[in-house]
């Protein structure tokens, strides 16, 4: 590739951008694809070629001019330290702390570590992506046609989804956000071998990973993590909702999985919605026979019939606390799951904010409620939730001060054995009903 030091450069001509994906595509070396898009473009008609630099792959055409975008991948020698390598030698040197070796080489030998030697040739894959601007215009997306980055990064990840079904291997999808943040930038003239070089593009994504900072070190509460490991073991419905959602924002933000994001936004919401209404029912002393002809039902008729009356406010599912998590959450769950639908970035994030305006609504009201269900508050809100809306007062704290120690995990140790039982009854009477 010659590279030109005309950066006056004006459209038309190709836009080009090069990456570095997270894994290795084990094709060929330099393998060319070409893909027509939708968008009509007058410049390319009669257009039988999709040039990428160094190479002219054919592209069936009718005729009729059609934006593209070219794909080739270049595999790189990585000559960097493998992960197996650093992972190893991270280990002796945390083992040396506890247990200095006598003999470094000895105490090597005795792990059968692999030599240097034994360590296989590994790649990366690069990929140059090409694609058509006609005008200046071209580089800005609008309502019905994309800026060139976003064509070409769409071609790649619809590359990868059918390599993906085709590997031997498991292989995580390929999205935005695992990409390298930084790609570099060139333009060519249609039919000229030189490039343009424009410089390196930071992409929106914090897929930079260097582990743990020295900074951050210490400043987790170890408290708080010991308490909560006690409540997750217990079955605390709390602490499994707020697990979903550290779920959903790592599917959200790290992977760029919108549809199992939602997934697991859907799966919070029954988890704590379910929760919700069995501790207030075992809080106000229901039987559990009763509740187990309440939890017989479908979520949806005990939505409409059970929570306005126990906890007050609008629960109808096209308005008030469930109008969002309805259309944005289930709803499209249920499109995701049934149909195979792959959400936008925007319909996943709209739903993690259904979701936090939900769980806002739910703590609202407990407050609201704490006379009546003091004990399923506390687990809810805790004291942050009760300070965040400035109701922590003399008769909240006097009340949980009076309580034994360790009365928190007693409720959810209660709770929980209560819950299997009225499960148990719950099972029974859909076996009953066959």
């Amino acid at each position: 590739m010659t590279i030109s030091h005309d950066a006056e450069l004006q459209p038309p001509y190709l836009q080009g951008f090069v990456m570095i994906l997270p894994g290795g595509i084990p094709i060929q070396d330099q393998t060319a694809r070409s893909f027509e898009t939708d968008e009509l473009e007058p410049l390319l008609d009669d257009v039988r070629f999709v040039p990428t630099a160094g190479c002219r792959a054919p592209m069936p055409s009718d005729g009729v001019g059609r934006n593209f975008v070219s794909l080739r991948f270049w595999q790189i020698d990585d000559e960097s330290e493998s992960p197996f390598e650093t992972d190893l030698r991270h280990l002796f040197k945390a083992f040396d702390r506890l247990h200095p070796p006598a003999d470094r080489n000895a105490a090597l030998a005795s792990t059968g570590v692999v030599e240097e030697a034994d360590i296989p040739q590994r790649h990366r894959t690069v990929v140059e992506a090409v694609t058509f601007v006609a005008s200046a215009d071209d580089l800005i997306a609008t309502a019905t046609k994309p800026d060139p980055l976003t064509r070409c990064l769409d071609a790649l990840f619809e590359f990868h989804r059918a390599y993906r079904v085709a590997a031997k291997t498991p292989t995580e999808e390929l999205t935005y956000s695992q990409l390298f943040p930084l790609l570099l930038m060139f333009r060519r003239a249609m039919d000229d071998e030189k490039i343009t070089p424009q410089g390196i593009m930071h992409l929106t994504s914090d897929n930079v990973r260097f582990g743990a900072l020295t900074e951050h070190i210490g400043t987790v509460d170890f408290g708080l993590v010991a308490a909560q490991l006690s409540r997750l073991r217990l079955g605390d419905r709390v602490m499994s909702f707020a697990e979903r959602r550290v779920d959903a924002r790592h599917e959200l933000s790290v992977k760029g999985d919108f549809g199992s994001a939602v997934v697991q936004l859907a799966i919070a919401c029954e988890v704590i919605l379910d929760g919700l209404l069995g501790m207030v029912l075992w809080e106000g002393g229901a039987n559990e026979t009763e509740a187990s002809v309440i939890f017989s039902t479908d979520i949806t008729p005990r939505l409409k019939s059970e929570y306005a009356p126990r906890l007050g406010g609008n629960w109808a599912l096209n308005t008030g606390i469930l109008g969002s998590w309805f259309d944005d959450v289930a709803g499209m769950r249920n499109r995701v799951v049934h149909g195979g639908y792959r959400p936008t970035g925007a319909e996943a994030r709209r739903a993690s904010e259904s979701v936090e305006a939900l769980a806002k609504s739910i703590s609202d009201r407990l407050c609201d409620k704490f006379k009546d269900y003091p004990k399923t508050a506390w687990l809810f809100l805790g004291p942050t939730g009760f300070q965040d809306r400035n109701r922590f007062s003399r008769r909240v704290k006097e009340w949980i001060d009076s309580q034994p120690e360790n009365a928190v995990l007693d409720w959810v140790r209660e709770y929980s054995e209560w819950r299997e039982r009225v499960n148990a009854q719950v099972r029974l009477r859909r076996r009953n009903s066959q």
